[in-house]
């Protein structure tokens, strides 16, 4: 695993799929696939290399996902159901921290998300 602390707007997200958010004690984990790096990124090599790993998010104070869910395949869908929002978490007495936005494929339920997470800081864990 290698760890990277930072580089967030180093990141691309729109081909990626997210996993279930994992909360754990003041962090929230997301598992990500095909996410890429963008040039400045100390994991950008160059090459198209899509990441295997986890988001993590330090002293989360708010995770608030829009999901559109796909209606049949994601890759050739027959249409979208009705936009919702989940609030994973909104501590609104503590609204201090860095806001970041991020969006991709949520895998369960298969939706599209476009993601809002405060949070006083963020890792990447690289597989």
């Amino acid at each position: 695993m290698q760890r990277v602390i930072g580089y967030f707007d180093e990141l691309h997200f729109a081909e990626s799929n997210l996993g279930t958010p994992i909360f754990e004690v003041g962090s929230m984990k997301i598992p990500v696939t095909g996410l890429l790096t963008l040039r400045g990124h100390p994991l950008n090599d160059g090459t198209f290399r899509p990441l295997t790993g986890k988001l993590v998010f330090i002293g989360v104070t708010k995770s608030v996902r829009k999901l559109t869910e796909y209606i049949g395949d994601p890759k050739q869908p027959q249409g979208f159901k009705d936009e919702r929002i989940v609030a994973d978490l909104d501590v609104q007495a503590q609204p201090e921290g860095k806001r970041f936005l991020l969006e991709g494929i949520l895998q369960e339920p298969v939706a599209w998300v476009d993601w809002e997470v405060v949070a006083a800081g963020f890792e990447f864990h690289a597989d």
